[in-house]
């Protein structure tokens, strides 16, 4: 980015995060341009102008493509052109990206999700919850993403990865940093970038025909026995917190059944703050939760076995 186009759009980006009232459509949409103009040279230039991208949209269909419309920013529109104003010589794109670092494969059903790192025994998956399931497969392949990511990828610092999807909408979405037709699929790309940007780690995607996708989709498929999503009864959970106080941690849980903020699961989770509480050391939590859910695994209950065996 030459120095004499980003201060240009750093000016029309202050200029417009500042003008009161409504404004003029014309106005929104030359920013709009500038900031398209800027993609080959900033880093993350394509996900910083989707909200004003879609603002701009949605005003001229209520104004009925009236061009001379007026419209509003929303606050997150706002908040992206804060953002142009203090990146926009900050982030030079390279011009050659950096090889991957690995290979993140995800796919999801209408009941499960998936991710395997290749060539590697990390592999996570998980259930959808009901109001999850009725979703858009293509929404769900977005969530898988995210979700495999922060099951396997969330101790990675300063990473490249490379992930392979099978769905041609999710990888749309995650190539271009957004888009336009689903307002919840650009939504949720935006907080997968997001997440991303937090831990320092570059994102890529490449289509993976769903015959090659076997572990991932195996995954994703794959049910170990409904027993695991056991959880304590809410009410008994309430009274329970009535008398004793809010536990520190749930120590054997998972994304959709834990019962407190921080949570220990038995396998790669997306939320668990540790995996597999036979490991760690409790004795530094006021009050915990230990209320062990059914497991199928005979590994799982071998371990549990081990534990109880153990002299104190």
């Amino acid at each position: 980015m030459i120095p004499q186009k980003a201060a240009i759009i750093k000016s029309k980006c202050h200029n417009l995060a500042h003008l009161e009232g409504p404004i003029p459509i014309p106005d929104v949409a030359s920013v709009v341009g500038l900031m398209v103009s800027a993609f080959e040279g900033v880093q993350y230039a394509p996900l910083f102008h989707r909200s004003l991208e879609n603002d701009k949209t949605y005003a001229l269909k209520n104004n009925g493509w009236d061009l001379e419309g007026k419209m509003t920013l929303s606050p997150l529109a706002k908040q992206d052109l804060s953002w142009w104003i203090t990146n926009v010589d900050q982030l030079p794109k390279a011009i050659t990206p950096k090889p991957s670092d690995l290979t993140h494969m995800t796919d999801s059903s209408l009941k499960r999700w998936g991710g395997v790192i290749e060539g590697t025994s990390s592999v996570a998956g998980g259930r959808w919850s009901h109001q999850e399931s009725q979703l858009h497969i293509n929404l769900l392949e977005l969530k898988a993403i995210h979700l495999a990511l922060q099951a396997l990828c969330n101790h990675m610092r300063n990473r490249h990865i490379k992930i392979l999807c099978d769905n041609t909408t999710a990888v749309s979405y995650i190539r271009n940093m957004g888009g336009t037709k689903s307002c919840s699929c650009n939504d949720i790309t935006r907080e997968i970038f997001m997440w991303c940007i937090d831990r320092e780690l570059t994102l890529s995607i490449s289509h993976l025909p769903g015959k090659l996708n076997t572990e991932a989709d195996k995954a994703s498929r794959e049910f170990h026995s409904s027993n695991t999503e056991w959880s304590l009864d809410q009410t008994a959970f309430n009274e329970l917190k009535s008398k004793l106080g809010e536990p520190d941690i749930d120590m054997f849980a998972a994304r959709l059944n834990h019962k407190t903020t921080h949570y220990i699961a038995w396998r790669p989770d997306p939320g668990a703050v540790a995996i597999d509480a036979f490991t760690i050391d409790s004795s530094h939590y006021n009050l915990i939760i230990v209320f062990l859910r059914l497991v199928s695994s005979s590994k799982s209950f071998s371990s549990y076995k081990r534990a109880k065996q153990q002299p104190s």
